[in-house]
């Protein structure tokens, strides 16, 4: 693969004053910093949490262009401060330049062509102690042909540190067409049940109409520490093995999704879930042991804790226990759904509480893509 020009950097450094615990403490966005294709917006504090910012990570043109690289850093400090980062609608992934106008038309394409470029992007953040940082981007969104890496790497300073991390990609354009249907050619036979059932199309070569699952590849890598101790390591790969099962695959999925809450200000988030296994598994729909898997219907998902509960640490040091009982509290949601729709809502449902810590809803300043 060519080298990558080099990275455009941006930087965002959040700091809360004071000690966090009244009502007078103010984040101020001390640092931010941008350069082409990147773009950082950021918007006023909102009245009920002065506490609270949210940055928009942007690019240039709506999209990602497959030679892109973008490297950010991420800072936030000061007990009480948070810090959200947002997108506006998917973060679209345009296809190589590899991918040639015939290549496009076939939908083995995505699984043959090796990219010439993959775009790649870049997160680094660091919160401090008491602080909280909320990664909730839509959705990455690839069209057909193009390729795309995702690494991000959060440091949490200590035990009283918080995450909200969301990484998540749809299949595609799905409902996207190269050309409009074909017109049969008229005929003066009457129609039949027989023939009917002969032209109709199959699954199959619906799916041949759109990009579903036809990029060439997408890779998501997060890495999450505590007070320099690896706590979580993740990496979708959706390459093409995997994109062939999920094209042919008969359970129509078409987002995944990857949710991790680490810390004392996602607990109230974290009870929301647990209350949630409780009531599935009273219903007789969930499983059971220490990985739970909720509903049989859309989305499917999971929830396992980032440390098991029965096992005794009382032999580790002080600061060592207070860190394996941040991650019994914590925990990882897995899901997969027929749309991006049904993600969003069950997101929103999941994090409802969320507007107790920051002060706002983030959910409702960002449209349902149709």
């Amino acid at each position: 693969m060519p080298e990558d020009k080099k990275a455009a950097t941006g930087r965002i450094e959040v700091v809360c004053d004071g000690d966090g615990d009244g009502d007078g403490s103010t984040s101020d966005v001390r640092a931010l910093s941008f350069a082409y294709p990147l773009r950082l917006i950021s918007a006023s504090a909102h009245p009920a949490n002065r506490r609270h910012r949210s940055v928009y990570v942007l690019g240039h043109g709506g999209g990602v262009l497959q030679t892109d690289h973008t490297r950010l850093s991420v800072r936030v400090a000061g007990r009480g401060a948070s810090l959200a980062l947002l997108t506006q609608g998917n973060t679209k992934i345009y296809k190589s330049n590899s991918i040639s106008s015939a290549d496009t038309n076939s939908t083995t394409a995505a699984a043959t062509v090796v990219p010439a470029h993959t775009s790649r992007a870049d997160v680094h953040a660091r919160v401090s102690g008491g602080a909280l940082l909320c990664v909730l981007p839509d959705p990455v969104t690839p069209f057909r042909g193009a390729s795309h890496l995702s690494s991000q790497v959060v440091e949490l300073a200590d035990h009283t540190a918080s995450l909200l991390f969301l990484d998540w990609a749809s299949a595609g354009r799905v409902h996207y067409r190269d050309s409009p249907p074909p017109t049969p050619p008229p005929t003066n036979e009457p129609s039949t049940t027989e023939t009917s059932a002969v032209n109709k199309p199959s699954i199959d070569e619906l799916y041949k109409q759109n990009e579903r699952w036809d990029f060439a590849s997408v890779q998501l890598r997060a890495r999450i520490s505590v007070a320099a101790a690896p706590v979580f390591r993740d990496r979708l790969v959706l390459d093409t093995q995997a994109l062939k099962a999920l094209r042919v695959s008969s359970n129509n999925t078409n987002c995944v999704l990857t949710l991790v809450l680490i810390g004392p200000r996602t607990a109230t988030i974290v009870d929301h879930i647990q209350q949630r296994l409780k009531e599935t598994a009273a219903a007789g729909g969930g499983g059971g042991g220490k990985k739970r898997v909720l509903g049989v219907q859309d989305p499917l998902w999971s929830y396992s804790p980032l440390a098991p509960s029965d096992v005794d640490y009382s032999f580790l040091s002080e600061a060592e226990q207070l860190r394996q009982k941040m991650l019994q509290n914590g925990g990882v949601v897995r899901a997969v759904a027929s749309s991006v729709l049904v993600m969003r809502a069950f997101v929103k449902d999941l994090i409802k509480d969320l507007h107790l810590e920051i002060g706002e809803d983030l959910f409702s300043h960002i449209n349902d893509l149709k």
